[in-house]
C-alpha cells in the first residue's frame, strides 16, 4: 500500500483518487454515492477526494438528467491523461515491490490473494 501510495503521490494524487479515476474511466460517470459504495471508500473521504480532483481539473460534477437532485462525476480529458501517466508507472512499481520473489513465488502470492478476495482459488 505504501509503495502504491508513493507512486500515486508522484502524480499529485492519492491512491484513493487514482482508484476513483480508474473507475470513472472504466465504468463512466457515477454518483459520489455509487463510487463510495463500489470502491468501499467512506463517504466523507469520497467528498474530499472528488473535491480535490475537481479543483485540479481531473473530474467534473454534472447534474444527473434523470434526477436533478443528484450529480454524476465525470472524468475529464486531463484526468484521463493523468491516469494514463500513473498507469504506465504501475508495472514498474509492482516489479520493484515484488523483486525479492521468484516467478513461482509471485504466482503463489497471486493465487493466495485471489483466494482471500474471492473465497476460492482461481
Amino acid at each position: 500500500m505504501r509503495t502504491a501510495e508513493d507512486a500515486a503521490a508522484t502524480h499529485g494524487i492519492t491512491l484513493a483518487q487514482h482508484t476513483i479515476l480508474q473507475m470513472l474511466d472504466t465504468a463512466g460517470p457515477a454518483s459520489q454515492q455509487a463510487l463510495s459504495d463500489e470502491l468501499r471508500i467512506d463517504r466523507s473521504t469520497m467528498v474530499r477526494c472528488i473535491d480535490a480532483l475537481e479543483k485540479a481539473g481531473h473530474v467534473q460534477r454534472h447534474r444527473d438528467p434523470a434526477d436533478r437532485r443528484a450529480y454524476a462525476v465525470h472524468i475529464t480529458d486531463g484526468g484521463r491523461a493523468l491516469l494514463g501517466e500513473a498507469e504506465r508507472e504501475v508495472p514498474g512499481t509492482l516489479d520493484r515491490t515484488l523483486a525479492p520473489l521468484t516467478g513461482q513465488e509471485r504466482a503463489e502470492l497471486t493465487r493466495l490473494l485471489a483466494k482471500l478476495v474471492t473465497g476460492t482459488a482461481p
